[in-house]
């Protein structure tokens, strides 16, 4: 017997799941979409997001976003199009003279140990 089948007949097999009273309330969110064409929200609870002022206005321009704070709020659809703006883009915090270990240039040559012949 599977975990699903034990699941199951603990639960004595109604085929509903766990809610019993068939209306569930819709969420209402509290925090709205800082872009000013969006009209989502922008909860965390439903995906929503913070992100750098910053890295929104390139995306959408100064005058794309509603209000200018240190973090702009962002609903799901609106971070999902900054993410694929921004998916050629190599990232801000890779430096490119580092070597294979993070920190060595690649030119360099290992230090020797004393114990090793």
């Amino acid at each position: 017997m599977g975990f699903k089948s034990r699941v199951r007949k603990r639960r004595g097999n109604t085929g509903k799941g766990t809610s019993e009273e068939g209306d569930s309330e819709e969420y209402e969110g509290q925090i709205r979409c800082d872009i000013i064409e969006c009209g989502n929200w922008a909860d965390k609870k439903i995906g929503g997001r913070k992100m750098a002022y910053d890295r929104a206005v390139e995306v959408w321009g100064a005058s794309g976003v509603s209000r200018k704070v240190r973090k702009v709020s962002l609903c799901k659809p609106c971070y999902r199009i900054w993410k694929k703006e921004k998916k050629g883009e190599p990232k801000e915090w890779v430096s490119k003279g580092k070597g294979a270990l993070g920190n060595a240039s690649p030119t360099s040559t290992p230090v020797k140990s004393f114990d090793q012949p």
